[in-house]
């Protein structure tokens, strides 16, 4: 979801690197921003790309349902590909659902506890802004580090959002009690809406 730290390197280098060209502190930061109320992306966990089978998570979000789902696949060699399964969390009802491919008619429920947010928290510390590619004609971004609390669910998320849109771009998330858990994800093929809306329907075993 490679633990938090490489990003937070690099955009602390990035906030150093400001503070030395302009002869002073890094600027100001930018207005917090808020993702739009649906959106879809690949998600590839990092740690990953240095094994045989990479992953690639084909993700949906939806604020205004409170739900996303997440398609579960492996990247073979020669580009195959191969799903594995269909996760989806019902922040409403604190529930994650996963369906296996081999058998979609199969429901597994677990509790699901984890917070969620559309918005950059006004208390999120800023760690700077660098760009993607070359500086000339690159993609401008900005890093921000926050924690959310649900319950007695907590973590630390360390985001990368493009300076235009709020568009994200890299993802970690940390957990203090259980640092198994720490992920980091890159986002590609970002857009600003659903584009398979009928993956968020589930088995009628999910509901027995």
């Amino acid at each position: 979801m490679m633990t938090i730290s490489l990003f937070v390197a690099v955009v602390v280098v990035a906030v150093v690197t400001l503070a030395d060209v302009n002869g002073g502190p890094p600027p100001p930061p930018p207005p917090r921003c808020c993702m739009p109320n649906q959106y879809s992306a690949y998600m590839y966990p990092l740690e990953s790309f240095n094994t045989g089978e990479m992953l690639m998570f084909d993700m949906q979000m939806d604020y205004d349902k409170k739900q996303q789902v997440i398609m579960n696949y492996t990247i073979g060699p020669v580009g195959s590909i191969k799903l594995n399964q269909k996760v989806l969390i019902d922040y409403n009802k604190n529930m994650l659902y996963a369906v296996p491919a081999a058998d979609p008619d199969q429901c597994f429920k677990s509790p699901y506890t984890m917070p969620l947010a559309q918005c950059i928290p006004n208390d999120a510390e800023y760690l700077g802004s660098t760009y993607m590619g070359p500086m000339s004609g690159g993609l401008p971004y900005d890093g921000w580090r926050f924690k959310l609390t649900k319950n007695s669910t907590s973590m630390i998320a360390t985001l990368a959002v493009s300076k235009n849109s709020c568009v994200p771009l890299v993802e970690g998330v940390g957990f203090p009690n259980n640092k198994d858990w720490n992920q980091m994800y890159m986002l590609s093929s970002y857009q600003p809406r659903l584009w398979a809306p009928s993956a968020f329907k589930l088995p009628k075993s999910c509901f027995n």
